[in-house]
């Protein structure tokens, strides 16, 4: 189904801004008609969505400690000082 900006972000449940950016950013396809309209295809967005989306996180994969040693000082702000 071939739908506008403000049809396809109330499908997604998304704003036309974050529409508008997935265009700008080529995450999703789009199709000119003219100088200005934009027109999207249904099925072709959500699949470039899916091959998008990042995987879920398995909360019982996720280490508790770090898995390295954090060397003494590190993180701290080090700004320089006027005299």
């Amino acid at each position: 189904m071939i739908v506008q900006i403000p049809e396809l972000a109330e499908e997604l449940k998304i704003s036309t801004r974050q529409v508008r950016r997935m265009i700008d950013a080529g995450t999703i396809p789009f199709y000119k008609v003219g100088k200005r309209a934009i027109r999207l295809d249904l099925d072709e967005v959500k699949a470039a969505i899916r091959l998008h989306r990042r995987p879920a996180v398995d909360k019982n994969s996720l280490v508790s400690e770090p898995t390295r040693d954090i060397p003494e000082g590190a993180g701290r702000c080090l700004t320089p000082t006027k005299s």
